[in-house]
């Protein structure tokens, strides 16, 4: 009786060849797709969270307790790196600067332990 061979055929090695980097190329765009969809999400949530402290953007509100003040660029850490976002900013109507509460939250969570 013959034994079996353990060695693979030449188309099988030729698949297996092409399937490691198709694999890491589709895990790679998988995780900048999910990096860029939280994003947007975050700059969204952001975004509402400045709009409830200031009002509706060319809006004028009487009763105004901030201002937008624009925004600089800013960073946070998702999926274990660091992504470049834009922070938005808003001062006081006395003038100081005020941070978004999530911003804060996410830059806590962002900081190097140590």
């Amino acid at each position: 009786m013959k034994k079996p061979t353990k060695r693979l055929s030449a188309a099988q090695e030729v698949l297996e060849q092409q399937t490691l980097p198709l694999a890491d190329e589709l895990r790679a765009s998988l995780f900048e797709a999910v990096v860029a969809a939280g994003t947007a999400e975050a700059i969204r949530m952001l975004e509402e969270q400045r709009e409830a402290l200031c009002g509706p953007r060319y809006k004028q509100v009487d009763e105004r307790k901030a201002y937008r003040h624009g925004s600089c660029a800013g960073s946070l850490v998702m999926g274990g790196r660091r992504v470049t976002m834009p922070r938005p900013r808003a001062r006081s109507v006395e003038g100081r600067e005020l941070e978004l509460p999530l911003w804060k939250q996410w830059s806590r969570l962002s900081a190097p332990q140590g």
